[in-house]
């Protein structure tokens, strides 16, 4: 995936006209390629990672402080949010 977002990001570049080459310094192009492409995997290999577990965390505490007040209203409103998801489908 990294090496593919790399070659997208690299295709403007090499279609650029000249000007804009003499304009740029080559190695400093290569460098902002390959450190944005950094940064993104840095992204959304630790920082997603981190947010889908805090949210299945909270998800799951919510969940059981919403049948510790009313486990039939919960349990109701689930099937009926299970029926609409399904059919969203």
């Amino acid at each position: 995936m990294i090496t593919e977002l790399r070659s997208r990001c690299g295709v403007p570049i090499g279609r650029a006209v000249v000007s804009f080459y003499d304009a740029n310094k080559t190695g400093a192009l290569v460098s902002r390629i390959m450190s944005d492409v950094e940064g993104v995997r840095n992204l959304i290999g630790h920082r997603v990672g981190g947010i889908c577990n805090a949210g299945l965390l909270t998800a799951v505490l919510a969940l059981c402080v919403l049948l510790y007040i009313n486990s039939v209203m919960t349990v109701v409103w689930r099937l009926v949010l299970m029926v609409f998801w399904l059919f969203s489908q």
